[in-house]
């Protein structure tokens, strides 16, 4: 993208990302809502219900409250660009310790 200044680029990245957080709080309450980005990745509302957990030291029981969460998947060319950046930065690693 060849834009004017970083200012701008800057605006036009608050704008999408307001966009989405928006889009996920209007859905959050509907479970399974699937925001898909192509070529980015996939946003997912998971809701996880109410459980008992217990404290192994103590061996109390506890009740965890029913939550939700929201789930990011990258995509195929995010994960291998990911990986690229990890992989190079280990092999730097791995030059500066010798």
């Amino acid at each position: 993208m060849n834009l004017p200044s970083h200012e701008e680029a800057d605006h036009i990245v608050n704008v999408v990302t307001e966009a989405i957080v928006c889009l996920l709080a209007e859905n959050i309450t509907t479970h399974g809502f699937t925001l898909w980005l192509p070529r980015f990745g996939i946003f997912s509302v998971v809701h996880k219900p109410s459980r008992k957990r217990r404290i192994p030291l103590t061996a109390k029981v506890q009740i965890v409250e029913a939550k939700r969460k929201i789930k990011f998947r990258p995509l195929s060319e995010l994960r291998e660009l990911e990986q690229s950046l990890v992989s190079k930065t280990g092999t730097e690693r791995a030059h500066a310790t010798r």
